[in-house]
């Protein structure tokens, strides 16, 4: 050591030998300390010293805030509401709190060790539910805590000394060596609690909070180089003779959350698409529609009307759009007395269809108005194949027109004849493929203008044109003119299901009241079980039709008529059950028994229908028409556009159309007056607020009769949506008096409903109705759609991938 240096060293030893010498720890006389030594012991003990003092000060701050400051309040405000059990047992102690599916039970002598550990606990099961999505139904509680704390006690484990921190099974203080130097005191605290998630097993598990302090064995004071923090390590114990359930397998399936039944499979899908691209039910409505005109030309499009239902599942609230076709201004009876309102110019109505899409559209389209267009422009401008109900349809045109009007298409229709008929003038099979260019153009302007396109801009001025070369009475005013009509909507209860419909002019109060009939006769699967029970069900069932239909002839437009009292009666519960007793469940009766009234008609063959339920819960029924098949007959080559026959759904006096028969005053053709139709949507809710049944039928004045047949197995045969539909089925109208039977209807069936009913029928040669429809099943809630094979329909499913537990 260098003199400077040795002149340093004795200047700090003469000041501070005295304080050295007075300490507890000071070295005896004589002793012999080296300078570096002494020095580096001094600064580790002030740093003790410093680091005990802040430990002990903020522990005494941390006792001080939890009870002289009220933690339980402070914990009211910064977690969710505690339920804490102030009963002393066995001299402890009880706190619980409620989180996510889990309660916790904490015993503890000391209220304020409750509150700190209610908030640990809290805190460790919240984080770590909120990380691995707990709130999930397809998690289990206890795999999802029992994991994540064991791989914390195995990476807790592995800390400096290698402790053994062995869990104890009581609540006791215990030690455990650690170092030759220190100790560990452990306390352990038992904490249950239950899983009551609805997927697993109700289990009570255990968790073992255990803090831990490392002391100095002979001080008895925390050992600073070996002191952890207090921690608290958790694993599941089963309590008494409970077991903690394996880990569940967690399976990946795809559930059906959305569904779209046309009478179309390309139509479905492309509807379905629109589902899965963030569409509304509307939205996919309107496409499919849009879809319809092109591959079902025949049975509807946009010069053509509908009648629309929306269930919107969040408001549990429903909205009806009545975009049926009117009479033109010109329209008077005596332009018909001496002409068929039946095919041609004077059969045309104002047409509503696009109309009703914009309005829906307005309110519920959540895609671009434009977007839902694509695919249709893209199809009538590429070509598209001749459905098979599209080519049945030319088939039926053709032979019925020569046979009673003398005439046949390629010679009183050429402009329908050059998109349907081949080169030689003969109509076109099955899967030709049909351009239809000029409608693409008019999609396009429908899809940039909106509606105005047709009803007041250039598609409105060539279809007028048109017409007029037609000869037709459609002018430019009734085109801008042209405004949707407001239309009850009405509502059937049948014990926990609510239908929704449409009322008049639409077939909703003829469809609900049957069906109200109906269900006082409590129908159940039993009366399917042998014949004589299954022809008593059809008896009443067929009853049933012909005390609702003899209502249906004083039906129409209620903006010309009043219909309040009537409209009042069939809605009301107490007036199906007077109906219901006047059936004679032994025998069948002429008309009078019914009605006074002594005339009916039938109506038209075309008709189409969809129905949609979104991932949403939203759903849609919608049934559209051009009338006839193929409407009037009459193309418009400018827009490309079939228009309607919907005038010949009026009623004319002292005039036959075809094969209706005389009506009732009530639905003559007045300027502006909507037809009586049969068209009948229909959404059932159950009292849950969800759309279990989405239905509804073409087939004119079939519609009603079959949809509720369709309805009744649903709901009380305990049928599927897809053996409801494919089931054989019947209808009567009261004018003519008899059954009209699906082809291939049981033979035994109609043997006894004439010979022990005295009912007269006759057989169809062609199908009855088309039905689409979607439902959820009332106990899976999953959810089953079909689309009608008899007209080669294809229901399409939106399915997402959904994780269940096994």
């Amino acid at each position: 050591m260098s003199d400077i240096e040795n002149e340093v060293f004795e200047k700090e030893n003469a000041t501070n030998k005295s304080s050295l010498l007075s300490s507890p720890n000071a070295v005896p006389n004589g002793s012999q300390i080296p300078r570096k030594q002494k020095k580096k012991w001094s600064k580790k003990r002030s740093i003790i010293i410093l680091i005990t003092l802040i430990v002990m000060t903020v522990w005494l701050l941390a006792i001080g805030i939890g009870v002289g400051f009220g933690l339980p309040e402070l914990l009211e405000q910064k977690t969710k509401p505690l339920d804490q059990n102030e009963t002393v047992r066995s001299g402890a102690r009880n706190g619980n709190v409620n989180t996510g599916g889990l309660t916790i039970n904490i015993s503890h002598e000391n209220q304020s060790e409750i509150n700190r550990e209610i908030v640990s606990v809290r805190d460790r099961i919240e984080n770590t539910t909120e990380l691995l999505k707990f709130q999930s139904t397809t998690l289990d509680p206890v795999d999802v805590e029992r994991t994540r704390l064991e791989k914390e006690l195995e990476r807790k484990l592995k800390r400096k000394n290698d402790v053994d921190r062995t869990y104890l099974e009581d609540t006791t203080e215990a030690g455990l060596n650690t170092t030759a130097e220190s100790r560990a005191q452990v306390t352990t605290k038992a904490v249950s609690y239950t899983s009551t998630d609805p997927t697993s097993v109700k289990v009570t598990t255990q968790l073992r909070l255990n803090e831990t302090k490392i002391v100095d064995k002979v001080t008895d004071q925390p050992a600073l180089e070996d002191i952890y923090e207090p921690e608290i390590n958790s694993t599941t114990v089963p309590i008494v003779d409970a077991n903690i359930p394996p880990k569940r397998k967690k399976n990946v399936r795809l559930v059906t959350v959305g569904a779209v039944a046309a009478d179309h499979a390309t139509c479905s899908d492309i509807g379905r698409d629109i589902l899965d691209g963030g569409g509304s039910a509307v939205d996919a409505a309107i496409a499919t529609l849009l879809c319809n005109g092109i591959m079902q030309p025949h049975s509807m499009g946009i010069g053509g009307g509908c009648f629309m239902v929306i269930y919107d599942q969040h408001r549990q609230a429903v909205d009806v759009i009545n975009g049926r076709e009117i009479a033109p201004e010109a329209a008077a009876l005596d332009k018909y007395t001496n002409k068929s309102p039946l095919f041609g110019p004077l059969s045309i109505a104002v047409p509503g269809e696009v109309k009703a899409y914009w309005a829906a559209h307005q309110k519920y389209g959540k895609i671009p108005w434009k977007d839902l267009f694509a695919p249709s422009i893209k199809m009538a401008r590429d070509g598209a194949p001749l459905s098979a109900s599209a080519a049945r349809g030319l088939r039926f045109i053709r032979n019925r027109l020569a046979k009673n009007l003398n005439t046949t298409l390629n010679q009183s229709y050429p402009e329908l004849c050059e998109i349907y008929c081949d080169e030689n003038g003969d109509i076109l099979k099955e899967n030709s493929t049909i351009y239809r260019r000029a409608f693409a153009e008019t999609l396009q302007g429908l899809a940039d203008e909106g509606p105005d396109y047709l009803y007041s801009g250039e598609g409105a001025r060539k279809l007028i044109k048109d017409i007029k070369k037609f000869n037709g009475i459609i002018t430019m005013d009734d085109l801008k003119n042209y405004k949707l009509k407001d239309t009850r909507a009405i509502s059937y209860q049948y014990g926990n299901i609510t239908m929704h419909t449409l009322g008049a002019p639409s077939g909703g109060p003829v469809m609900g009241l049957i069906l109200k009939i109906m269900e006082g006769f409590n129908f159940t699967a039993d009366d399917l079980s042998s014949l004589d029970k299954k022809t008593a069900m059809f008896h009443k069932m067929i009853e049933s039709f012909k005390f609702v239909y003899a209502d249906r002839l004083k039906l129409a437009d209620p903006l010309f008529v009043n219909l309040e009292d009537l409209m009042n009666k069939m809605v009301s519960p107490e007036y199906a059950d007077f109906l219901r007793q006047q059936i004679d469940t032994s025998s069948t009766h002429n008309t009078t028994y019914y009605t006074n009234l002594t005339s009916g008609n039938w109506d038209s063959y075309g008709t189409t229908h969809i129905s949609i339920i979104g991932p949403d819960g939203d759903a849609v029924a919608v049934t559209s028409t051009i009338n006839y098949y193929f409407g009037s007959l009459l193309y418009s080559p400018s827009t490309g556009i079939i228009l309607n026959n919907e005038m010949a759904d009026f009623s004319f006096p002292d005039k036959t159309v075809l094969d209706q028969l005389k009506s009732q005053t009530s639905n003559y053709v007045a300027p502006g007056k909507t037809p009586l139709s049969s068209m009948c949507p229909a959404i059932f809710v159950d009292n849950n607020g969800e759309a279990v049944l989405v239905m509804g039928s073409s087939g004119g004045a079939r519609i009603t009769t079959v949809n509720s047949q369709v309805a009744a197995r649903i709901l009380w045969l305990d049928q599927s949506v897809k053996e409801a539909i494919q089931t054989l089925r019947f209808h009567h109208q009261l004018f003519p008096n008899h059954i009209i039977f699906e082809e291939k209807f049981p033979k035994d069936v109609m043997n006894l409903l004439h010979t022990q009913y005295g009912h007269k029928y006759t057989e169809r040669t062609t199908y009855m109705a088309v039905v689409q429809g979607i439902a959820r099943d009332l106990t899976t809630r999953e959810i089953q759609a079909f689309s009608d094979e008899r007209k080669h329909g294809k229901a399409s499913f939106l399915q997402r991938n959904v994780t269940v537990v096994n």
